[in-house]
């Protein structure tokens, strides 16, 4: 009866752990976050990245901010340049997905801190809307 208590109690454990729990990225260097960046993750652990890559971003100005996320596209777009684009078109939906409902349950404080106000586009600190450039607008 013990022992059945502590296999319960372990996996209960186990799974409480796995729900709701966000990849943490901020103790990686620049250049791992940008290794990650592959296209690999999945879509949660894809959207905790991109966070990250915002928040770093948003703590560096003109020229170094710029520099580091051209870095980040450009790694991205040479890690996904094999992929089908059905492929490509349903990771990045489901990126989308996540990456919406993690700003959702954001804060307003938090969504400061990112960049996010309104409905701006959260990689340009809400310079400008994405949709207002559809098909031609790309992160």
């Amino acid at each position: 009866m013990r022992m059945a208590k502590l296999v319960m109690t372990g996996l209960v454990s186990v799974s409480l752990a796995s729900v709701g729990y966000a990849a943490d990225y901020s103790k990686n260097s620049d250049d791992e976050l940008i290794k990650l960046n592959n296209g690999k993750l999945k879509a949660a652990d894809a959207a905790d990245l991109k966070l990250e890559v915002i928040k770093r971003a948003n703590k560096l100005e003109g020229e170094a901010k710029k520099a580091f996320l051209d870095r980040v596209k450009a790694a991205y777009d040479k890690a996904t340049e094999n992929f089908k684009v059905k492929d490509f078109r349903a990771y990045e939906e489901s990126v989308k997905k996540e990456f919406k409902a993690k700003i959702d349950a954001l804060s307003e404080e938090a969504k400061k801190e990112f960049g996010i106000t309104g409905s701006g586009c959260p990689h340009h600190g809400g310079e400008h809307k994405a949709e207002e450039k559809a098909g031609e607008h790309k992160h």
